[in-house]
């Protein structure tokens, strides 16, 4: 929280000194000091999320009590916590991560130190697919591969998106795709994977988000899977 309350306030300082000194408009200099720095986070983002750490024992206290609060409802929807970890990106968050003791599903629970929010994966046999259900419409804002699917429900409690989660792994299941049980111990790499993925998507098209924000495009996953149109699916029918 200090890295990025110190990187913005550079940022701040850097705009009052080109509205001073160049005599810019403040416009151009407000739309220059938002496009520029998060398009170097996205880069800075992209390259610190294939390396974690164990959290850190010191500063991380709240963000741990936050989350362990409100385990006993991740407990009674029959799921264990299997790992624990922290990445140092522009804005430093730590992750707990469950495996469901009887059916193929993750969940990882984020915490950014104001905010936090989960997601439910499943993993497929089948195209190296996945199903993500989470209430975070950040997640909808990039271009994603056709075999990722993505439902959105925003405030949606941990039980609520349990049974969308698992509506939507029958209907998959459905259309012929097999979840596959990852063991717990391989959870961290496919995070870091999909982490990756979903900031080399935001570095490519950087400059098309102002727009699809505007447009709300993460709506579109703001449904059950099956009330999608998901070209892969529709192909397959």
């Amino acid at each position: 929280m200090l890295k990025t309350i110190c990187f913005f306030l550079v940022v701040l300082a850097l705009g009052y000194a080109l509205i001073e000194a160049a005599g810019l408009p403040f416009v151009f200099v407000a739309a220059l000091m938002f496009v520029v720095p998060n398009y170097v986070a996205y880069h800075y983002n992209a390259r610190r999320c294939e390396q974690t750490w164990p959290i850190p024992e010191c500063g991380y206290e709240r963000r741990r009590e936050d989350i362990e609060r409100d385990e006993h409802m991740i407990f009674n929807l029959g799921f264990d916590r299997v790992d624990e970890f922290h990445q140092k990106a522009s804005s430093n968050y730590i992750a707990y991560c469950y495996k469901h003791t009887a059916e193929s599903v993750f969940l990882i629970v984020y915490h950014f130190g104001v905010t936090k929010g989960c997601d439910f994966i499943t993993f497929f046999r089948e195209s190296d697919a996945t199903l993500t259900t989470s209430p975070l419409k950040s997640g909808g804002m990039m271009p994603r591969p056709p075999q990722r699917f993505l439902q959105l429900f925003p405030d949606a409690s941990y039980a609520e998106l349990f049974d969308e989660h698992r509506r939507s792994l029958a209907f998959l299941r459905g259309r012929g795709l097999t979840p596959l049980d990852h063991p717990a111990a391989s959870f961290r790499g496919h995070v870091v994977r999909f982490l990756r993925e979903f900031y080399d998507a935001g570095v490519s098209v950087y400059f098309k988000l102002p727009y699809w924000f505007l447009m709300d495009r993460a709506a579109r996953y703001c449904k059950p899977l099956e009330e999608q149109r998901v070209p892969l699916l529709e192909a397959s029918s």
